[in-house]
């Protein structure tokens, strides 16, 4: 009789574990995601940045090339 309460109390430990591990790997994840759409958004805006520099660059060259 021992022997089964100790495995319906191993069962139910179970559940109440896995009620709560389930809840936290959605979390996990919804953060890996929200993490690598930041990740790519900040790349956009890098590349946005750089590309932005080089056109002004070469266009305070044009107009140097004008007044001279």
């Amino acid at each position: 009789l021992g022997l089964i309460i100790t495995f319906i109390l191993i069962f139910f430990g179970f559940q109440q574990m896995n009620a709560i591990v389930k809840p936290l790997l959605r979390i996990i994840k919804d953060l890996s995601d929200s993490s690598a759409q930041a990740t790519l958004a900040s790349v956009q805006v890098a590349d946005s940045s750089g590309s932005l520099a080089n056109d002004a660059s070469r266009q305070a060259a044009a107009i140097e090339e004008t007044a001279a």
